[in-house]
């Protein structure tokens, strides 16, 4: 050993016993237009992953289709069960760092890009092919966590898992999962949720693409039973 050689004692800790990922299937979406004419909502589709169980899950913000009480005059009078009911979870901060320095949160979400008309509001269909498509990146942050004797400790597999989760809810990359490797393919590429523009045969006109993927329908268009007529029933 020479004097610039450092003895770095090697530290043994567990991988963490992770459960396997449950989807908790969607069987309902809420309605986007917001109360009393207030502004639309933005993106109020989330994905929630419970470390501890295992369980992955759709979330919608229900804040715009319930009233605000007059007597909550900044966001900090909204009581705390009702804050974490609307936004449940540790968001999981793809840029970090300060994430990794803490014990690994029980219940982390990432916020879909959804809102405008080319990423509009993810419909049922839709919300159930995306937990379905975040199921083995769920699984492999899972699996790349340790066991720090009570909490969980951060691997750069899961914070890779956990970036990838963002990439694919975010549209802004390939979301092509390649289960051989276990990586995701992050070339850029076109936004997904956007329809192909409509091909024009000769003699034929163009197809409009479908209301329901390109844009908002319309009040006139929702189920009557559809929830958002009044203050929506809860989902988590």
């Amino acid at each position: 050993m020479t004097n610039h050689d450092v003895a770095v004692p090697e530290v043994e800790v567990a991988r963490y016993a992770a459960p396997r990922v449950s989807v908790s299937p969607v069987t309902q979406v809420i309605w986007p237009e917001p109360l009393d004419k207030r502004s639309m909502p933005g993106q109020y589709q989330k994905v929630l992953l419970d470390t501890r169980t295992g369980e992955l899950r759709f979330h919608e913000n229900t804040r715009h289709l319930e009233p605000w009480n007059p007597a909550w005059k900044a966001t900090n009078d909204v009581p705390r069960e009702t804050w974490n009911r609307w936004y449940p979870g540790t968001g999981f901060a793809h840029n970090g760092p300060h994430m990794w320095f803490g014990p690994v949160p029980q219940l982390l979400s990432w916020t879909v890009d959804s809102g405008v008309e080319e990423l509009p509001y993810l419909d049922i269909a839709a919300a159930n092919a995306l937990l379905h498509e975040l199921t083995p990146v769920a699984q492999a942050l899972m699996d790349g966590l340790f066991d720090g004797g009570g909490d969980l400790d951060w691997s750069a597999a899961s914070a890779r898992a956990g970036r990838n989760i963002r990439r694919l809810v975010s549209e802004t990359t390939d979301r092509r999962w390649n289960s051989q490797t276990g990586t995701l393919n992050t070339a850029a590429w076109p936004l997904v949720r956007s329809p192909p523009p409509p091909r024009k045969e000769p003699g034929r006109p163009a197809e409009a693409p479908s209301a329901s993927r390109t844009k908002r329908a319309s009040p006139g268009g929702r189920p009557k039973d559809a929830p958002g007529a009044g203050a929506a029933a809860h989902r988590s």
